[in-house]
């Protein structure tokens, strides 16, 4: 119990000094070719000791062609583990995640979606804001809100997009993301 508290204060000390970097413009990038199929899969990789227990069953649809970006790899992981960790937590048990990925002209696009609790329409505008979090029953879960705000942001500095779409509670969710590619 005291190694997961530790490790749960340690990502938040981290969370906010990633907002921090974030608000001040210090955010820095080690850009290089990264393979954003390969970032997923490591995501999911990382995300299996959440995802077992939940019984939830992830549903791989990758079908883009070129999936080579310019961008800090680490940080593109972070932002996949991210979300599909809030997939996880939010989806009940036995739910599906599904994680797509197509090609739209020299634009990836990724998707991950839940069959989740949904985010209710006057909360989506605001899921992206430092400290907020959707639903009532998010706060249960835990987390201080700031995964989203640096999740977009980080896709920002790829000069790319990040949005998500529901149709509301207990709807699921699903968050895009978008980004320039790059000649592998």
């Amino acid at each position: 119990m005291i190694q997961r508290n530790i490790r749960t204060e340690a990502r938040l000390i981290e969370d906010l000094l990633d907002l921090t970097r974030i608000t001040r413009n210090k955010m820095e990038l080690r850009r290089e070719p990264v393979d954003v199929h390969q970032a997923l899969r490591q995501a999911i990789e990382i995300c299996e000791s959440d995802i077992d227990p939940a019984k939830h069953r992830i549903a791989q649809d990758l079908k883009a062609q070129n999936v080579t970006v310019q961008g800090d790899s680490e940080r593109l992981q972070q932002v996949f583990w991210n979300l599909i960790k809030n997939a996880v937590k939010f989806t009940p048990e036995g739910g599906t995640i599904h994680i797509i990925s197509r090609q739209e002209g020299d634009r990836l696009r990724i998707e991950i979606s839940d069959t989740g609790i949904g985010i209710t329409p006057d909360a989506l505008p605001k899921i992206f804001n430092p400290f907020e979090q959707g639903a009532a029953s998010s706060k249960q879960l835990g987390g201080l809100g700031l995964g989203l705000a640096i999740c977009q942001a980080t896709i920002n500095a790829h000069n790319g997009n990040l949005w998500a779409v529901s149709a509301g509670e207990n709807q699921g969710a699903t968050f895009i993301i978008e980004l320039d590619t790059i000649e592998s």
